[in-house]
């Protein structure tokens, strides 16, 4: 009886020990599985942040998406490395380095400059997806090729030892650095696809491409300033930037996320583009590595500087082909002087698609372009080993700016607005506009406003300067912390007047320089006078009523003149001498100017006018 005892306590002794040794076998799994120990973002968290969202105001939505599966841990993997700045390569990117004009929004998915998104998964290795995926961009925009590079070449095969725990950008591994085997350039994912963990590194492996170089951008700071990384990203392609992510973050689906919170830049993505317009200073289009399903189709739209977005932005420079355009910018038509450069292969050929039609194959042509625009600049390169291309979007700013006074009639003294309208083709962050008053009705400048503008929402107008002596001021607008100023045409500004004389006539409003003010319009860097038309108030005079063609002596609104109009201005010059409605739609030589009388009318306006319809066609003028 005894044995049989010590046999079963034995027994199940033996059992507890190996019921002991599976709970510790399945806590080393685990701890081998960090997804299954660590809590992801359940569904309660997301109905909080949800609440949350609503009672705040949040211009983004949040839910389960593919990232909400996984511990936020194990989709951030950017570490950055101590003491990396003193050994970083900087471009600062001024307008000197990229002269591009930069539009007020550009994506270059609209390009098709973006390959399909990829999926991380559970593994913190969003430093290669992001390293990859600025690389594959740029060879799909250099050489027209989507092309699938592999991120676990990266993750299995670096020196530095960066795996699913952690790493930094890897660009380097593209082009300067070697592998394990002495390998250098990037693989494709077909010779060793993603596993989401530490695969041993079996190289070699062949290397099918390679970048020239890569660079941060702008100075020695954290977060790289909001110019200078739309010019990489116009310059080079899609770029890679660092930004603190949060729960919110993780959960996002849709809208202009700008919910921003203070932690350590845990993540690297890729920016592909920006927005201006949107939100209340304009957005980043990021580039996501958590899957299709997270996002905006893996995309976001993020408000700039929200979680430091834009920290150690950096680019890669694939395959260089370098084209500039001095004189780039300027009023129609604009005589543009290309120049090519190609570095590292011999260029056999050449052709240049300008963005109007026009094309050259010469190397270093000079191109004009008669039609105002912005135009995106493409050069095929010929060479032995293949063609290379590059794309410069709004490479040239053929531009008929304008800063015109609005015409304004009125009936007796008293305070009098002139309405101030600009015509832009960039975005615009400041605008002076200097200008002087005299004439017969003794005018005094009282203040200016916005209201009712388009540039209402900058907020701040300010006269900088009054000369009552010299009947001149200047006021200035600027846009602060806001957006700028969307491309456009329309009203930014009203001047108010007082007006002492009761007398009719016309008085003139003028745009001058004078002391330290220019009439100028500033657009990042860039800085320009636009065509000038002086604006008037006017009293009991014929003028001022031009709203349609020049030619339309009858008044009757159509698109275009007629021998009807033909016959009414030879009526009022030769035969019953009528007075016409409107003196400035009569006057189709415009040989009066702004602001025509009756002395303006000639025969000339009669020939030019039988010129326009029944011999040349030359096109007539719209009202001023």
């Amino acid at each position: 009886m005894i044995s049989i005892l010590h046999l079963l306590l034995s027994r199940s002794q033996l059992s507890v020990r190996l019921l002991s040794l599976c709970i510790l076998a399945f806590l080393v799994l685990i701890a081998g599985f960090p997804e299954a120990a660590l809590a992801q973002l359940d569904r309660a968290a997301i109905a909080e942040m949800q609440t949350q969202a609503s009672s705040e105001g949040w211009t983004f939505e949040v839910g389960e998406n593919e990232a909400t599966k996984y511990p936020l841990e194990q989709l951030c993997g950017l570490k950055e490395p101590e003491g990396w700045r003193t050994r970083a390569n900087f471009n600062q990117m001024t307008a000197t380095s990229s002269n591009a004009v930069l539009p007020s929004a550009f994506d270059w998915r609209t390009y098709n400059g973006c390959t399909p998104i990829r999926n991380q998964g559970g593994c913190g290795s969003c430093w290669a997806f992001s390293t990859v995926g600025a690389l594959e961009c740029a060879i799909k925009i250099r050489d027209g090729k989507s092309v699938d590079l592999s991120e676990q070449w990266l993750l299995s095969c670096n020196q530095a030892g960066w795996d699913c725990d952690g790493g930094w950008y890897a660009h380097s591994y593209h082009g300067l650095l070697a592998d394990g085997c002495n390998g250098t350039g990037a693989v494709l994912e077909s010779d060793f696809p993603y596993a989401a963990w530490e695969v041993p590194c079996a190289c070699p492996y062949p290397h099918h491409y390679s970048i020239d170089n890569w660079a941060y951008i702008g100075g020695n700071n954290s977060v790289t300033g909001v110019e200078a990384m739309k010019r990489a990203i116009l310059e080079y392609g899609p770029i890679s930037v660092a930004v603190y992510v949060n729960s919110a973050f993780q959960a996002y689906r849709s809208g202009i996320f700008n919910y921003s919170t203070n932690g350590i830049i845990n993540h690297a993505v890729v920016l592909v583009g920006w927005d201006d317009s949107q939100g209340s200073n304009g957005v980043w289009i990021m580039r996501n590595s958590w899957g299709s399903g997270w996002g905006e189709s893996g995309y976001m739209r993020i408000a700039y500087s929200c979680c430091q977005i834009g920290y150690a932005a950096c680019y890669v420079d694939y395959r260089p082909v370098r084209i500039t355009g001095q004189n780039n910018f300027g009023s129609a038509p604009l005589a543009v002087d290309f120049q090519s450069e190609v570095i590292g292969s011999t260029a056999t050929g050449f052709t240049w698609e300008f963005g109007d039609g026009g094309i050259s194959h010469d190397a270093n042509p000079t191109y004009i372009y008669n039609t105002p625009g912005c135009y995106t600049v493409k050069l095929t390169v010929n060479t032995p080993d293949g063609d290379l291309y590059k794309l410069s979007p709004n490479l040239v700013s053929a531009h008929a700016d304008t800063l015109r006074g609005i015409a304004t009639q009125i009936d007796s003294g008293g305070s009098e607005r002139m309405d101030l309208s600009v015509r832009n083709s960039l975005p615009l962050d400041n605008i002076t506009i200097p200008f002087s008053w005299d004439g017969p009705f003794h005018l005094s400048y009282d203040s200016s406003s916005l209201t009712g503008t388009r540039a209402a929402y900058f907020g701040e107008i300010t006269t900088v300067s009054v000369d009552i002596a010299n009947s001149r001021a200047a006021i200035m607008l600027q846009r602060g912390t806001k957006r700028p100023l969307a491309a456009g045409n329309g009203v930014v500004a009203s001047l108010w007047f007082t007006v002492a004389s009761g007398l009719a006539g016309v008085n003139p409003v003028n745009f001058i320089s004078y002391g330290l003010y220019a009439p100028l319009l500033e657009s990042g860097t860039t800085a320009y006078e636009p065509v000038l038309e002086a604006g008037y108030f006017f009293r009991d005079v014929s003028i001022g009523c031009c709203t349609g063609k020049v030619g339309d002596v009858n008044q009757s609104g159509g698109d275009e003149p007629t021998i009807s109009d033909v016959s009414a201005l030879v009526d009022h010059l030769f035969i019953t001498r009528r007075s016409l409605g409107c003196i400035e739609e009569a006057d189709v030589n415009q040989s009066g100017g702004a602001m025509p009388s009756e002395n303006a009318l000639t025969i000339s306006d009669v020939s030019r006018l039988v010129d326009h319809l029944f011999i040349s066609g030359q096109p007539l003028l719209n009202c001023l």
